[in-house]
């Protein structure tokens, strides 16, 4: 029995998700799909632009069966820990194949490269430390690095976000020996124009287009209702806008001295978000006064993430991110698939409906949990109608 298995967003879904969701279940023909989406903060360190159960009701809409969700502990990290999290906790659920999306569309080229960084020949660390002595980015001084031994690659192949995570899951399937079998599909469309003449505009594209109260294209119409919906009701947009201030009201109660204890934060970038945090309670400012060719936007972004939520190195510790997600936390089921509810009642790990009977004896597992029950928390913080604690409490799957 195949089961095709996704590694997902969503935020929000759009015809290029609905494209590929389409094209991976035509290749694969399976049983059922699962998808493991991000929940209320996403691996670019931004908060989702509106909730996790929302954005999962998109997702079974178009035709996925099985929703879970990434805890935020792997959803917030940099693509090697976010994509091995991602493929193990599929594998986990009874996934047999993966299919992901990429710039590039050819797994062959991708799988060489993955075996490549796994190996490290000499040559390769050594352009690679040579980039990065240089001040590139750490994306930027992987793609050098690999033109250095590659001649034939294109350099910016690295800058590619869909490829970087592609090699990370085909690197973390080989090493930890996962019984799934990949999958790639080209990516079509633009990543960030606002035009809608786009065909598949991108999900920052439609980002934009929600956040400056603009109509929305490029979503299927029962996702762009959904969206509507939640609009409508006050709870979302979602945007670090609204939740810059609290951000800055933790970096100005902390000393110098407390920044050690932040992920991401070495090397300067720590000190540099902790003087701006001084000088602006603005997101963009603060961006603008961080941000370096060193310090990308994506690593500014995470930093500020894991200072939002409390995620220090002592609890990313206690959580081991190094391990596999510790549950399944069902977000959206079709009750319908006998495949899924199989899946669900064979599963070697803890299936969560609701934070309130996940199992207590389990100390990884509970704080693990409850860091996705105060992201949610957090995230709510935003919303202009309806904010409250404990959705992961209240809050049902979401059925079909």
């Amino acid at each position: 029995m195949k089961i095709l298995g996704l590694v997902v967003e969503y935020n929000p879904f759009h015809l290029g998700h609905l494209y590929h969701l389409q094209q991976a279940k035509q290749i694969m023909e399976p049983a059922a799909t699962i998808a493991v989406m991000s929940g209320s903060f996403t691996q670019r360190g931004e908060p989702a632009i509106i909730d996790k159960w929302a954005r999962a009701q998109m997702a079974l809409a178009a035709g996925v069966d099985l929703v879970l969700e990434l805890p935020v502990a792997w959803a917030t990290q940099s693509a090697p820990n976010f994509a091995a999290g991602a493929v193990r906790l599929l594998a986990a659920a009874g996934a047999t194949d993966i299919c992901f999306g990429s710039e590039l569309g050819q797994l062959s080229t991708l799988e060489a490269i993955a075996a490549l960084q796994l190996e490290e020949p000499p040559a390769y660390r050594q352009a690679l430390h040579a980039a990065l002595n240089q001040g590139q980015s750490f994306a930027a001084a992987q793609g050098l690095a690999l033109a250095a031994v590659l001649p034939q690659l294109d350099p910016g192949l690295f800058q590619q976000p869909n490829n970087t995570l592609a090699i990370k899951y085909l690197q973390a399937i080989k090493q930890y020996g996962l019984p799934l079998r990949a999958h790639t599909i080209k990516r079509l469309g633009a990543y960030h124009s606002p035009d809608p003449a786009q065909a598949l505009p991108s999900a920052t594209a439609i980002r934009q287009q929600i956040l400056a109260n603009q109509a929305v294209q490029g979503m299927p119409a029962a996702a762009a209702a959904l969206l509507q919906e939640h609009l409508q009701k006050g709870q979302g947009p979602v945007s670090w806008q609204q939740l810059a201030p609290y951000l800055v009201y933790r970096l100005r109660s902390q000393s110098r001295a407390d920044l050690d204890q932040w992920p991401e934060a070495s090397e300067g970038l720590g000190e540099r978000l902790w003087l701006a945090a001084r000088r602006t309670n603005n997101w963009d400012e603060l961006l603008r006064q961080a941000k370096t060719r060193r310090f990308p936007l994506t690593r500014v972004q995470r930093l500020a993430t894991y200072i939002l939520l409390g995620l220090n190195l002592a609890r990313l510790e206690r959580i081991d991110v190094d391990l596999p997600p510790p549950y399944l936390r069902v977000l959206a089921l079709n009750t319908a698939s006998s495949a899924i509810r199989g899946l669900l009642k064979t599963s070697q790990l803890p299936v969560i409906y609701s934070a309130a009977t996940a199992p207590a004896a389990n100390k990884r597992l509970a704080e693990c949990l409850q860091l996705d029950v105060q992201a949610t928390d957090i995230h709510t913080l935003a919303w202009r109608k309806g904010s409250q604690s404990g959705l992961d409490y209240t809050h049902p799957p979401v059925t079909s």
